[in-house]
C-alpha cells in the first residue's frame, strides 16, 4: 500500500514538472515574440535611413548620398546602384540639385522571416536649375528589404503613388 505522504510527494513532483515545462514554452514564445517586434523595428528603421538618404541628395552631398544608399543595400540591389551611380551623380551635378528631406511615416506591411516590406512616406523640397525656389514635393515608396547577417538592408526601393 502507498503512503500519503508518497502519494502527495509524486503529485507535487508532477505539478512541477508541468510548471517548468509550461514556463520554458511560454519563455521560448516570449523571446520569439521579442524577436519579431525587434525584427519589425530594425526593417522600418533601415527603411526610414535610406529613404532619407535618397531625399536629403544635394549637388555637395551626392557621393555621401550614394555611399550611404550602397551601405544599406544588398548585394544585388548595390550592383543595380553602382551601376547608376555616375549618372545619377552627374544629374544631381548638372542640374545643381539642392534638396531637402524628412520623413513623414513608415510602416510595415508585411514580414515574413528574413524579408520584410516598408511603405514609406517622405517630404522635402527640391531646387535645381529648372525651379530656382525651392519646390515642395512628397514621395510614397515601397521598400522591400532582406535580413542579411542580422542586418536589414534593402533589396529594392520603388515610388508608388
Amino acid at each position: 500500500m502507498i503512503q500519503v505522504d508518497t502519494l502527495a510527494s509524486i503529485g507535487l513532483i508532477a505539478v512541477l514538472v508541468t510548471l517548468v515545462v509550461t514556463g520554458v514554452g511560454q519563455g521560448r514564445q516570449m523571446r520569439r515574440d521579442a524577436d519579431v517586434r525587434a525584427d519589425r523595428s530594425a526593417a522600418v528603421k533601415a527603411a526610414r535611413s535610406e529613404v532619407l538618404a535618397l531625399t536629403q541628395v544635394s549637388t555637395s552631398t551626392s557621393d555621401e548620398a550614394i555611399r550611404k544608399l550602397i551601405a544599406g543595400a544588398t548585394d544585388d540591389f548595390q550592383a543595380q546602384l553602382q551601376d547608376q551611380a555616375e549618372t545619377f551623380r552627374a544629374a544631381v551635378s548638372q542640374s545643381k540639385v539642392t534638396s531637402t528631406g524628412s520623413i513623414a511615416a513608415a510602416g510595415l506591411t508585411s514580414l515574413e522571416g528574413a524579408k520584410a516590406t516598408v511603405l514609406v512616406a517622405a517630404s522635402g523640397t527640391v531646387k535645381n536649375t529648372k525651379a530656382t525656389q525651392a519646390a515642395p514635393r512628397t514621395y510614397r515608396m515601397t521598400v522591400r528589404l532582406e535580413k542579411v547577417k542580422d542586418r536589414w538592408l534593402v533589396a529594392g526601393l520603388e515610388f508608388v503613388a
